[in-house]
């Protein structure tokens, strides 16, 4: 049970990582945000990645 966990934590912190790399700069290079709110929100994303990796 806890490898099932520990698979789930690791899929979703790679999807945010993904997320926060690639799909989120297109998308608000798309929607004219500035960069440094982009670069924000991709360190909040990066950081909520973490979050769910190691707990």
């Amino acid at each position: 049970m806890a490898s099932k966990h520990n698979n789930t934590a690791l899929l979703v912190g790679a999807g945010l990582a993904v997320t926060s790399m690639i799909i989120f700069p297109a998308l608000a290079t798309r929607l004219g945000l500035g960069a440094s709110l982009t670069g924000a929100l991709r360190i909040a994303l990066m950081k909520a990645s973490n979050k769910v990796v190691h707990s």
